[in-house]
Order: C-alpha cells, then structure tokens, then sequence
C-alpha cells in the first residue's frame, strides 16, 4: 500500500514521492508445502504528466529472516483517454 505525497507543479506535470508498506509470501517449489513469510516495504518516485508516467521504486522484504529480496523497478505507463466523454 503506498502513502506519499503529490507535488504538483503545473496542470499537467506532478511529482509523486511514496513509501510503500505490504506483506509478502513466497511459495516455494518442489515442496509448496513450505512458504517464506515478511513484511515487505520501500520508497518510490513517480513523474506524472497529462499522458504518461515515468517512475523508480525500491522495495524490500526479509522472509522468515532466512531470505532477502530487493527490488529496483523501472514504472513507465501511458493514459488512455475515455471513449465515453
């Protein structure tokens, strides 16, 4: 889940600046009997524009303190216009 903040610098660009908090399971194979268990958390950063968006995130997790996984994500979206308008 994500909390941050919005900075908005004209009427078609904005900043968003986040942390994220969640909890993460990994199921692991052969035996999917077993499964890592943690809290999983990091920050990102979003430049949003009236048509795209452009972002970085790093996150986080300890699982069941035996397994440690970080993440770096490159975000790029692009909006779609309704049909409906």
């Amino acid at each position: 889940m994500p909390v941050g903040k919005r900075f908005k610098l004209s009427d078609s660009f904005a900043i968003d600046a986040y942390g994220l908090i969640g909890y993460s399971v990994l199921k692991t194979k052969p035996t999917i009997e077993h499964s890592l268990h943690g809290v999983k958390y990091g920050v990102g950063i979003d430049l949003n524009t009236s048509d795209w968006l452009i972002g970085i995130r790093y996150s986080r997790v300890n699982l069941d303190y035996d397994f440690d996984q970080e993440d770096i994500s490159l975000l790029i979206g692009y909006k779609f216009k309704s049909l409906l308008n």
